[in-house]
């Protein structure tokens, strides 16, 4: 070992003892109570893996606001009771683009936590999706954080049938070939 390399082993060592003597060892964050960690934090503990799982499960991993596969549960508030799971009512199972509108407008203000819930039921909030255009190089469209689950799945097939059209056909069949 260099001496180089011994510095820097010695250095990661006594940075895990500052660690554990702040009560922020291995598993510190499921000890602590979780009303009091930052909300990064919060959202590493088991009590939110547990609470994010039942909430995907109760909403059988469909978007509850475009029906396409949800990948995050999202705090309509942050009160006790919601942190600690017992008002579970108050999460939503989410796709990341329906998550994105929810919580910033199309030129990316930050909503006010009152605006959430008519954001969630009106879909007209959503970004228009855009065309398939082959002569860009991008292979995502610009807004593509902005777009619910199913908005990215019909673009991406879409793309795949003009960018690939024989394995289109070959997967697909026929249906919605450009005559």
């Amino acid at each position: 070992m260099t001496p180089d390399e011994l510095a820097r082993e010695i250095e990661r060592i006594q940075a895990s003892f500052d660690e554990v003597a702040k009560g922020r060892g291995r598993g510190w964050r499921d000890k602590a109570d979780p009303l009091t960690l930052e909300y990064e934090d919060y959202r590493r503990t088991k009590l939110w893996k547990g609470i994010s799982a039942s909430v995907l499960s109760r909403d059988k991993g469909m978007c509850m606001r475009c029906g396409g596969k949800a990948d995050l549960v999202h705090h309509m508030d942050y009160s006790d009771p919601v942190m600690l799971g017992k008002a579970n009512e108050n999460l939503v199972s989410l796709c990341e683009g329906c998550h994105e509108v929810i919580h910033f407008d199309s030129i990316g203000n930050k909503r006010s936590q009152a605006e959430w819930g008519n954001v969630l039921s009106d879909m007209s909030f959503n970004e228009k999706p855009p065309k398939v255009d082959l002569r860009l190089t991008v292979s995502k469209p610009a807004v593509w954080k902005r777009l619910t689950a199913l908005q990215k799945k019909e673009w991406s097939l879409e793309f795949a049938r003009r960018k690939y059209p024989d394995h289109y056909r070959k997967a697909f069949g026929d249906e919605g070939q450009d005559a």
